[in-house]
């Protein structure tokens, strides 16, 4: 659907390139993160909202980092993402867990 959205923004006013980074829906506000394979979404609100858009951010890297494979080749089967909902959980309390590509560990976002 967000995808849906971007597109329709695109098209109706004619935009070349860019994304949809941020929609408001009364008192929430949606924030988006794009990667090459998948879009992180988080709706939210109250104050402070930046630190979580880095978050996401570093987040949807990550994601692609960690998934990437499967993302890039995926079937539908959402048995194919073992751990995401961890993973998630931890991005959106901005402790990103797994591996960050290297094999070690990853800091958390300041």
């Amino acid at each position: 659907m967000i995808v849906a959205v971007q597109n329709f923004v695109r098209e109706s006013f004619k935009f070349k390139a860019g994304s949809l980074e941020e929609m408001t829906f009364g008192q929430n506000r949606i924030l988006l993160a794009h990667g090459e394979y998948a879009i992180l979404a988080a709706v939210v609100s109250g104050r402070y909202l930046d630190r979580l858009k880095n978050v996401l951010r570093q987040g949807i890297v990550r994601l692609e980092a960690d998934y990437g494979a499967v993302l890039a080749d995926w079937t539908g089967v959402v048995d194919e993402f073992d751990g995401l909902d961890r993973f998630l959980d931890q991005i959106l309390k901005g402790r990103i867990s797994g591996k960050n590509g290297n094999g070690n560990p990853p800091s958390a976002p300041r």
